[in-house]
């Protein structure tokens, strides 16, 4: 188990393609997060592995992710605010849910191992908890965010070629009624327009002054870029 602690998340880390967040592999057209829902399955079932590992490490929340040559799992318990963080090194070739197995069997192998030698589940955990890595995460970069997100209107405004922040800017009666106006003149029947394309237009503006008389939002939980935890609930969520 590699505890170095010099994992440092930054801009030049980010990948400029999108890649699945189950394995780290380009995207295929029209996917958004994972590229295949097999992909997906595996690196669920070993998250569940983890959640046998975090409860009783009495974890509160949790975090993993992953880079090109090492895996990341960071963690707070509920007795405490400081975060605790285990590194493992990738396997080439190896997908990084079949990794992360691994990597959660050696945790649990101690575990186990301190649990008979001491025959107290609450020391073994002990144990285990000072084999991480402290501080190398904050506590805010763990615990979960909630994030409010503009629903039902996303394929209105992009007919009208309205970015979706001016929903909920000062100008955006006058910006959406001047897009709307640009769009019918362009699209209208009158004007060589296809019929259905029009109907399209019409709709899309009323479904978005809709929108702005009765604002709906969805919410979402998670950590950018990384899977995160919850122990309350016991339930793992995909990066933001």
């Amino acid at each position: 188990m590699d505890s170095s602690n010099s994992i440092v998340r930054t801009k030049e880390d980010k990948r400029k393609h999108k890649t699945c967040v189950s394995c780290g592999g380009a995207l295929p057209k029209r996917k958004q997060k994972y590229c295949s829902m097999d992909c997906r399955d595996k690196l669920l079932f070993a998250l569940r592995w983890l959640t046998n590992l975090l409860q009783p490490l009495r974890t509160r929340y949790a975090s993993f992710f992953f880079t090109g040559s090492k895996l990341i799992i960071n963690l707070i318990s509920y007795h405490s605010k400081e975060s605790l963080t285990y590194y493992s090194n990738r396997t080439p070739g190896i997908l990084p849910a079949k990794d992360l197995q691994n990597m959660i069997l050696s945790l649990s192998r101690q575990w186990h191992n301190e649990n008979e030698r001491m025959n107290c589940r609450q020391l073994a955990s002990i144990s285990v908890l000072e084999k991480a890595h402290k501080g190398a995460a904050s506590f805010d970069s763990i615990k979960l965010k909630t994030e409010k997100r503009i629903s039902k209107v996303f394929k209105y405004m992009t007919c009208l070629k309205i970015p979706m922040t001016v929903l909920e800017s000062e100008s955006a009666h006058q910006t959406i009624k001047s897009a709307y106006r640009k769009e019918v003149m362009k699209h209208h029947p009158d004007h060589g327009g296809e019929d259905e394309l029009f109907i399209s237009i019409v709709q899309s503006y009323n479904e978005i002054m809709g929108w702005i008389k009765n604002p709906t939002y969805s919410a979402r939980r998670g950590i950018r870029g990384m899977w995160s935890y919850d122990g309350d609930l016991q339930k793992w969520y995909p990066p933001m």
